[in-house]
């Protein structure tokens, strides 16, 4: 079967005017087999001469006009015009220019070949418009488009273009518009969705609002997540109209939309103050955290970035796309990459001193709960004794600014994780206490969307594999925030606080993590299967709490919260403890750990100011 859409432009060229051609000469020789009773004998050599010139003049319209480059599948009324003026043209030809040719030309042949004409040539080209267009259809994917507005009006154009989607309704919530066609496509409210995925086994739907507020989005997410359709959105308005991006350049709705938190824009002064034209060290630097400062600092054109990292791979990886960046945007930062750990004290002060590292942003920890609880040792050496390398080198060095990143399970840590990095909040306060040449300061915060190890990139995986969707307890809940927020917030943080201060980063309300993963799910495109819908996709199985892990995590310890001057930035107040009480903590941690003994250290643990309290065996699971 021959294959059109494989053949040349000048193949496809050559079949429509031999088409035309033929339907043409049909048209004139039915129009006089009707005249004279269904028969040809009165058709003379003038009549044929005179078709012929007909026929060549038609044709060179048809050609001049466009309609040759009209692709069927779009036949548009422009094309349509065409047709009807070239055949009018050829009709009323035929009819005034037969004397010239002596040709008898019977007033009604005229007529009867335009109308003949107009059957072969424009209604042959919509029966192969249908076809293909119900072939096409077949073979896309129908959609449900939300907003009817320019949005969803641009959209709907480009994926008429297009061959992976046709949108079967606009859904809108505006009633001035339901009810209504646009471009061919009907305005239904959101009501109707049922029923059109029923009707139209629809399985997806368009967000495409543009320039709405994040709290607007979250409302609107949550309007369709109950109806398990895969949610894809548009790309930003700005990267449309820069033409960075395309309107139909469809992609999945970011988790954090469900959040529904309005970013503030960040001060500059605040952002900059630690490190534009500065000398900057990250430990760390291949961690979540230690990545996106490294990315968000760049950015601010810093003097010297010094990048801090055990692991060989994300060094490189660093490496890599800094240095790309370096050379495209001709930034004059210098770059420098150490591969080592911060429990290194030599190599810590070589640092600071080699490079006269006047900011330093302390990010690097094993901060798994679960690993952490297991190998307890290597915990507390690199998340305290580690942490005690780096802050005593910058104290040592005139450091002007060290910022250590705490998690929100420093607050009445139940595990070890938590109770080493409660311990290095003790530690650095303490420090603070004993000099002046350095500013310490602390900011603590909590989850950060989609880094390594955290419950969503692990949904994500679950969800993709057909589940189950594994939750520890269905009544626990952790706090969220943007990963470009977070680092944005720490770096202004880190300029707000003063000697010793722990800084509390607002991450908003809390998240139940069986409610994220239903949700989660549902903008996938799955449902899930429990008692009401027992023929779901997917079902959610409670594995029990972890090791070291509490059911509701906390950002304060429930002292006086001051504010500060960025509303998503407090200050926690605190009683600080003495540095000789610290050293002396160290000293029996580090007794502990040359005796390798575990059950001291973890004596050590609990007899520290932490308010360390694990989780008794029987509780857990």
């Amino acid at each position: 079967m021959l294959d059109l859409e494989a053949l040349s432009a000048r193949s496809k060229l050559w079949i429509a005017v031999g088409y035309d051609a033929l339907a043409l000469t049909g048209s004139f020789f039915c129009a006089y087999w009707l005249h004279f009773g269904f028969s040809l004998e009165n058709i003379h050599s003038e009549e044929i001469f005179l078709f012929v010139i007909v026929l060549c003049t038609t044709l060179f319209f048809f050609l001049i006009a466009g309609l040759y480059q009209t692709i069927v599948r779009y036949m548009s009324v422009k094309a349509i015009g065409i047709i009807l003026g070239g055949l009018a043209f050829s009709a009323a030809m035929m009819y005034l220019t037969g004397t010239q040719f002596r040709a008898e030309v019977p007033r009604t042949v005229p007529i009867v070949f335009w109308s003949f004409a107009l059957i072969t040539i424009g209604g042959s080209r919509f029966v192969v418009r249908l076809v293909l267009l119900n072939q096409w259809f077949s073979q896309r994917e129908p959609v449900i488009i939300y907003g009817a507005d320019t949005a969803g009006r641009q959209l709907a154009a480009a994926l008429s273009e297009g061959n992976h989607y046709y949108p079967v309704a606009f859904i809108d919530e505006k009633g001035v518009l339901q009810g209504r066609s646009i471009t061919g496509v009907p305005v239904r409210p959101r009501q109707a969705i049922p029923m059109l995925m029923s009707t139209y086994n629809v399985k997806k739907v368009l967000i495409a609002v543009s320039g709405t507020s994040k709290k607007r989005r979250k409302q609107i997410l949550q309007k369709l997540e109950p109806y398990a359709l895969e949610m894809l959105t548009i790309p930003d308005i700005s990267d449309s109209l820069n033409g960075h991006k395309e309107i139909d350049d469809l992609q999945h709705v970011p988790i954090e939309d469900l959040l529904g938190r309005e970013p503030i824009p960040p001060k500059l002064e605040l952002m900059s103050a630690n490190t534009t034209n500065k000398s900057v060290l990250i430990t760390g630097a291949g961690g979540t955290i230690g990545l996106a400062l490294c990315y968000q600092i760049f950015q601010l054109r810093p003097k010297r970035l010094v990048l801090l990292e055990i692991n060989e791979l994300s060094l490189d990886q660093i490496q890599y796309e800094l240095k790309k960046k370096i050379q495209l945007e001709h930034i004059p930062t210098e770059l420098v990459l150490v591969l080592g750990s911060v429990q290194d004290g030599l190599l810590m002060r070589r640092i600071i001193a080699e490079h006269n590292i006047q900011t330093i942003y302390h990010a690097a920890a094993y901060k798994h709960v679960s690993i952490v609880e297991e190998n307890v040792i290597s915990g507390v050496r690199n998340n305290i004794f580690g942490t005690a390398e780096v802050a005593q080198a910058a104290m040592e060095l005139d450091v002007e600014t060290f910022v250590f990143i705490s998690a929100d399970k420093a607050v009445r840590p139940v595990n070890v994780m938590g109770a080493t990095k409660r311990f290095a909040e003790l530690m650095i306060r303490a420090m603070s206490g004993i000099q002046s040449s350095t500013r310490f300061t602390i900011v603590r915060f909590g989850n950060v969307l989609g880094s390594s190890g955290s419950v969503i990139p692990r949904f994500e995986e679950q969800i993709e594999t057909g589940g189950p969707l594994t939750v520890t307890h269905p009544e626990i809940i952790r706090y969220f925030i943007p990963i470009s927020e977070a680092t944005e917030l720490i770096l202004q943080a880190g300029a707000i606080g003063e000697n010793g201060d722990i800084l509390l980063l607002d991450m908003g309300e809390p998240v139940k993590i069986e409610e994220l993963g239903r949700n989660m799910a549902h903008m996938m495109g799955y449902t899930i299967k429990d008692i009401s819908h027992p023929a779901g996709d997917l079902e959610i199985q409670y594995i029990g709490l972890r090791v070291g892990e509490k059911l509701y995590e906390e950002i304060s310890s429930g002292n006086e919260v001051k504010d500060t001057q960025h509303p998503r930035v407090k200050i926690s107040v605190e009683s600080p403890v003495s540095w000789e009480a610290i050293l002396l903590h160290l000293d029996h941690l580090n007794f502990a750990i040359s005796n390798q003994d575990y059950d001291d250290i973890i004596d050590t643990l609990l007899q520290a100011p932490l308010d360390y309290q694990p989780i008794p065996p029987d509780e857990v699971g």
